[in-house]
């Protein structure tokens, strides 16, 4: 059963005969001290499946998130465990949760797929592109993708298709835009739905000595290698900490190449310009200017606000105002 705890998911063993939750003394140890509670000392025995009796010297309260929500449940630390969390049946039937046997799953028949990065599709044309799977989705399951509401209303269509996870958490998506207008997705938009797959379907090869025909075919013969060039730019800007691992250094990498707008670059010289949030302002010809109230603020937040001033006129992109002394008789 998946369970998240403080963003870190681990696959939970859901034990039909025993009533007790319960966790393993290393899992613990590695959770922030947010989501559990301090250890509290019991002198109880619990008797294991073989009839076996282990004493049971500690219990603590973590806090879980589940596909049904979050819920705080009562655990008992065993030094040695086969899984790091063990779900009994009274927490289930506290919380109503339902296991359904005939797939195998309790996550949402669905998931949506969302665009990875700002994309514009030119007319009349097809592109293909990748999209990011919800994170309960498992690497290698294969599923439907197909389309979806938010992406008919903005005039796109997608193929739909059968598609396997990568280890990336990303399917392939492709897009045709069957008007005469260029229409802009931006990064974080739903274009997609991913439906896994279970028992009820049934899937068949298609026939190779079929044959196959396609119209209106266009090959595009620009070259792609710029988005390249660009990235490794970006990056050379960068340093990363040499004690990460190859792994973690490509997903970091990853991800600030997915956030780069929000950097000052030579593609991007305006600080904190972004097209992750734009506004459309409608002024009347009456309008009165709008002023911000002012507030005080905490301590901390006031040193914060020290620490990004003075960041800032280093750099020299804000300056100190000169005001006059006025003097009153």
């Amino acid at each position: 059963m998946p369970v998240k705890v403080n963003h870190i998911s681990v696959a939970a063993l859901v034990d039909s005969g025993s009533s007790i939750n319960i966790i393993s003394k290393s899992f613990y140890d590695s959770l922030p001290d947010t989501c559990k509670t301090s250890i509290c000392s019991v002198s109880e025995k619990i008797v294991l499946a073989n009839n076996q009796s282990v004493n049971i010297v500690d219990k603590c309260t973590v806090k879980i998130q589940v596909p049904q929500g979050k819920h705080w449940i009562h655990t008992y630390i065993l030094t040695q465990s086969s899984h790091p969390l063990i779900l009994g049946t009274s927490y289930l039937i506290s919380k109503k949760i339902v296991l359904d046997f005939s797939s195998l799953s309790i996550s949402h028949k669905t998931a949506k797929v969302k665009l990875q990065k700002h994309v514009t599709v030119d007319p009349n044309s097809e592109l293909l592109i990748w999209g990011k799977v919800a994170n309960f989705i498992l690497q290698g399951q294969t599923g439907m993708c197909q389309n979806s509401s938010h992406l008919l209303k903005s005039g796109l269509l997608i193929s739909k298709a059968v598609v396997t996870v990568n280890s990336h958490k990303a399917v392939p998506i492709k897009l045709l835009n069957p008007t005469n207008d260029q229409i802009f997705i931006s990064r974080g938009d739903i274009i997609a739905s991913f439906e896994p797959f279970t028992e009820d379907y049934m899937l068949i090869n298609a026939d190779e000595k079929g044959k196959h025909f396609v119209q209106n075919v266009q090959l595009d013969k620009r070259s792609h290698t710029s988005g390249e060039k660009t990235e490794s730019t970006f990056l050379s800007n960068i340093e990363l900490l040499k004690h990460l691992s190859t792994d973690e250094q490509r997903q970091i990498s990853q991800f600030l190449i997915q956030y780069k707008d929000l950097f000052v670059t030579d593609e991007n010289p305006r600080l904190g310009y972004t097209e992750l949030v734009k506004h459309n302002i409608c002024l009347k010809p009456d309008f009165k200017p709008k002023h911000q109230q002012p507030y005080r603020l905490s301590p901390d937040k006031k040193n914060v606000l020290h620490d990004h001033l003075d960041e800032l006129l280093k750099r020299g992109i804000i300056s100190r105002f000169k005001k006059r002394k006025i003097y009153r008789h």
